[in-house]
């Protein structure tokens, strides 16, 4: 899962150390849709927790649909993180 929030591409580090733009490749989508299939949503939403993010939770389910759509549709996506 934290590939998600890394990339195979990223920009340069934050100064909160984290990269605002990431690109995830095609191979890398389909990993984390497996990953998300396989271990239970309470799974994530407890490590959600465990970093202080819970309130995030929310946005689960329709991350999870467009991964899926990404996947299905051999995509690959880049991810714009806003503060």
């Amino acid at each position: 899962m934290s590939l998600l929030f890394q990339g195979e591409l990223c920009a340069e580090p934050n100064e909160y150390d984290d990269p605002d733009v990431v690109f995830v490749g095609k191979e890398m989508i389909t990993s984390i849709v497996t990953e998300l299939e396989n271990k239970s949503k309470p799974y994530f939403q407890e490590l959600l927790y465990e970093v202080n993010c819970s309130p995030d939770f929310w946005l689960f389910d329709s991350m999870f649909n467009f991964l899926k759509s990404a996947a299905y549709n051999n995509n690959a996506i880049v991810i714009i993180w806003g503060g």
